[in-house]
């Protein structure tokens, strides 16, 4: 592997991905991105520092004997923190391709080794990341392409964004973090409590789309008019309710929102976008009240033709002891809906 790595350290566009190959990372997609680049007679090489994973037979078989294995493409699968360490040191940009993460701890070692990071659009790694990454959205290979063309380019001549601009937090900052979350304190969307927390993400069976299909697990609009997104018609207890719309957006224009139950027949908040559009990545948040409980709960965004934004997720938080799923009563329809 030393051999391979010192090879690196040519002064040629070096990619690295750091994780587990399995499907959701995106190795399929970038290591097709490469091919095409390397048709194209580019130099970059990537390489891959992870172990094997499930459901990757053919990928593998493909890595191991492609014809630019050793040359413009390497996969190390087990290696010292010693070894990993050189890599980075060797790597040009960290490519971060997962299709979903819960946390994407190789941005935060890439930034602390000053290592410029290249990231998929995920709402988490711009948690992680902020302004220290360049991010990019692909659905096809073509697309990624595009990205790291555009990420060699800005590599060259140094207008990468600026991997010191991640905070990084210390093992300490996270358990304080944790001991908030656990207390009440911290009021940004936190993990899953059973009965607690309802996280619904496109492509999510209890959500809808009149104008699109969820694609890299968000709803965005293409230009027509319609619901964005209808669902999840959950059931709910007796309480109060806060109801947070995740995502981005571009241009509001005439979207608008509502909570209604009884498939629609009795609204309980509606109002514009735009009246309540929030900072970062939550579109809105509104709270209710459920004197009785409600059936069949669902939040429907319509958006015209102008409009432009993201849904990335629906969360629906009980903020009173009395709140609740019907899985907390007794019930079945709805507790498989409160996993995220």
């Amino acid at each position: 592997m030393a051999q391979a790595v010192d090879t690196l350290a040519d002064g040629r566009p070096t990619f690295l991905m750091v994780g587990t190959v399995e499907p959701r990372k995106g190795h399929d997609q970038a290591l097709a991105a490469f091919e095409r680049l390397w048709e194209e007679g580019s130099d970059a090489a990537l390489i891959i520092v992870g172990k094997r994973g499930w459901r990757i037979e053919e990928l593998a078989a493909r890595l191991a004997s492609h014809p630019e294995a050793a040359r413009r493409l390497f996969w190390f699968e087990g290696v010292s923190d010693e070894a990993l360490e050189a890599v980075y040191q060797r790597a040009s940009m960290l490519l971060a391709a997962s299709w979903g993460e819960g946390f994407g701890l190789p941005l935060v070692e890439a930034a602390q080794r000053r290592l410029p990071i290249l990231a998929r659009d995920l709402a988490v790694f711009r948690e992680v990341a902020g302004e220290g990454a360049l991010y990019f959205r692909a659905d096809s290979a073509g697309e990624l392409v595009d990205a790291l063309r555009d990420a060699v380019e800005r590599w060259r001549n140094g207008s990468l964004p600026d991997p010191q601009a991640v905070a990084a937090i210390s093992w300490a900052e996270s358990t304080n973090q944790l001991l908030s979350a656990m207390d009440g304190t911290d009021t940004r969307p936190q993990v899953w409590v059973p009965g607690r927390r309802h996280l619904y993400r496109p492509g999510h069976p209890a959500l809808h789309s009149q104008v699109t299909e969820a694609v890299a697990g968000r709803f965005c609009t293409k230009g027509t008019q319609g619901f964005l997104v209808y669902g999840p018609y959950v059931d709910l207890t007796a309480g109060s309710y806060r109801v947070n719309l995740h995502g981005e957006v571009s241009a509001p224009s005439e979207a608008r929102y509502d909570v209604a139950m009884n498939q629609g027949a009795e609204v309980l908040a509606e109002g514009s976008l735009s009246e309540l559009l929030m900072r970062g990545d939550l579109l809105l948040s509104r709270d209710i009240v459920l004197p009785q409980g409600a059936k069949g709960m669902e939040i429907r965004l319509w958006v015209d033709a102008q409009a432009e934004l993201c849904l990335d997720a629906i969360e629906i938080l009980a903020l009173e002891s009395g709140g609740g799923s019907a899985c907390d009563m007794g019930g079945t329809a709805a507790c498989s809906d409160t996993t995220v």
